[in-house]
């Protein structure tokens, strides 16, 4: 498979079909061997009922068909695998600094395929930042901690609300839904912060 062939399989109107059927037939490995191996894992928390690979094909699909936004969708996740740790009140998994493991193995499979540097920054930032509004949403709801999440975010906020409401909406459908609220809540804050 080409690069081409890959950015067709993100544009299609079933793009997450599209990459199971790629999957399933074996030409996307020698591509992208990371998809496989590093995201057809399970997610053993009441957060999720997907793999990390289906969780992350259905927030790509989620996405607007734009060629940056499914790349953050695909790889918004793809670095649980390796910072998985266990609570242990729980039992559960924990997956801390994935957002800023996936933002690193994204840069390198994107450079890897040859992806202009532009496009290649705007995805690996997205990635690297898409936890900001959720953990804002929980407890960043002052005046001080809105400013300083928009400053952050800046032109970025529109895309990272997009990435942000796909990653709820293929949660497990009880955490879907609060979290839900709680973002679409939040962003409103947001909307009527003053600058």
């Amino acid at each position: 498979m080409t690069r081409e062939e890959f950015e067709r399989l993100l544009l299609a109107d079933d793009p997450a079909q599209a990459i199971r059927d790629a999957l399933a037939d074996g030409s996307l490995d020698e591509l992208i061997p990371e998809i496989r191996r590093e995201m057809d894992v399970p997610q053993r928390t009441h957060y999720h009922q997907y793999t990390v690979l289906e969780h992350s094909l259905r927030t790509m699909a989620l996405m607007p068909p734009r060629l940056d936004e499914r790349l953050a969708g695909l790889f918004h996740d793809i670095g649980k695998r390796r910072t998985t740790t266990i609570k242990e009140r729980t039992g559960e998994e924990q997956y801390i600094g994935h957002a800023s493991a996936s933002a690193t193995m994204a840069r390198a499979i994107l450079e890897r395929l040859g992806y202009e540097r532009d496009l290649i920054e705007r995805v690996v930032r997205w990635i690297a930042r898409h936890m900001d509004l959720h953990m804002a949403a929980r407890d960043g709801h002052s005046l001080k901690a809105r400013r300083k999440l928009l400053g952050r975010v800046g032109a970025d906020l529109a895309v990272l609300k997009r990435l942000q409401l796909a990653d709820i909406a293929t949660m497990a459908p009880d955490t879907a839904t609060e979290k839900g609220r709680e973002a679409r809540e939040y962003h409103e804050l947001l909307a009527s912060t003053p600058s």
